[in-house]
């Protein structure tokens, strides 16, 4: 239900997805960095890794979108004020531009691959043999995909040095507690709900008791009806006195709520979620909400200031203001490289070939 920040194995999970359009061998190039090219192989690579940070942000229906193979979603949505599409080619560009210069950084700062390094990125590499049943089965794949294990181990390897790069230098910055405490405090909510999720009814669904099982699927509309209907019922029982921790327990479909709840900033829950929930006051109940999870039924509560919610949203808020101060000292670093791009070969790429 809530959404996690990026971790490396994250995305090492997403590369591999990634792996079916990137040619790395590919020698045009949409730019370069002192020189060094960067080939279009790897721009389609970061551009896959952009395309999923990019559904992230968008709204439940335009995820739904998506997934029904709608591709207009590219043109139409808009991410941080540009077309989706749009913000998805530069986030590519400019993300593949800050993974070259903190492996060149960190090349000037003497920091190297261990060999504790080089067993943790290989365990990254073996759960890929698993994926594809044996290890010859994923070298036959990455040839397929004109990419050689060398190709492929590289990859792994800049990511892993930009992350230890990253985390080396942001051991050395220090934030305002003051700040961390307001930031909790005016941009943060405590919220329990009680969802009633489409996949319960697919379950339904899917006891056909000897009839023909497209005969007994349910469309999506039906699906959320069923979802709606089962969330009036729950509303009116609260409404006529039912406690909603003891409406949670009976109803609730989301297993990963516990009895903290949530505590949250806009951009970790989806969209429609954070938007109800901010329109609460505390002790509020919402109306039904509608996601691409089904229908739920929200309470605001009082911040907590203790918990593993709270320690978990202070974490969060400390690792934010860390990576701000990281980017505008990138943005800085910038500066010394002479970095070029290619709008002639970008302006190329389409995603609707992805």
């Amino acid at each position: 239900m809530k959404r996690k920040i990026t971790s490396l194995v994250v995305l090492f999970c997403v590369m591999m997805l990634a792996l079916s359009g990137c040619v790395v061998q590919d020698v045009t190039s949409v730019g370069s960095i002192n020189g060094t090219r960067i080939l279009l192989g790897e721009y389609k690579f970061y551009l896959d890794l952009a395309m999923n940070d990019a559904y992230q942000k968008m709204s439940s229906e335009d995820q739904q979108k998506l997934v029904s193979g709608d591709e207009s979603v590219w043109e139409e949505a808009e991410i941080e004020g540009k077309k989706a599409g749009e913000w998805v080619k530069e986030e590519a560009f400019n993300n593949l531009v800050k993974l070259k210069i903190e492996n060149l950084k960190a090349s000037e700062e003497g920091i190297e691959v261990t060999a504790d390094d080089k067993a943790v990125i290989e365990s990254y590499k073996q759960s890929y043999y698993q994926y594809y049943g044996n290890a010859d089965n994923f070298r036959a794949f990455l040839q397929s995909k004109n990419l050689t294990e060398s190709d492929f181990d590289k990859m792994l390897t800049e990511n892993f040095i930009s992350q230890k790069y990253q985390n080396k230098v942001k051991e050395d910055i220090t934030v305002d507690e003051a700040k961390v405490s307001e930031i909790y405090k005016n941009e943060y909510i405590s919220a329990k709900h009680i969802l009633i999720s489409l996949d319960s009814f697919r379950e339904d669904s899917e006891e056909t008791d000897g009839a023909s099982e497209e005969a007994n699927e349910k469309s999506d509309e039906e699906l959320y009806q069923l979802a709606l209907n089962k969330a009036q019922d729950v509303l009116a029982q609260y409404n006529s006195g039912a406690v909603f921790e003891d409406l949670i327990s009976q109803y609730n479909d989301d297993p990963g709520q516990t009895d903290e709840g949530y505590v949250f900033a806009e951009g970790k829950m989806v969209t429609e979620f954070y938007e109800g929930a901010k329109k609460l006051q505390v002790g509020e109940v919402s109306e039904p909400i509608k996601t691409s999870f089904g229908y739920h039924i929200i309470k605001r509560y009082d911040l907590p200031y203790s918990g593993t919610q709270y320690d978990n949203a202070i974490t969060e808020i400390k690792e934010r203001l860390k990576s701000e101060e990281y980017e505008k000292q990138l943005e800085e670093w910038k500066k010394d490289y002479k970095i070029e791009k290619n709008e002639k070969e970008i302006s190329k790429v389409k995603l609707t070939d992805r």
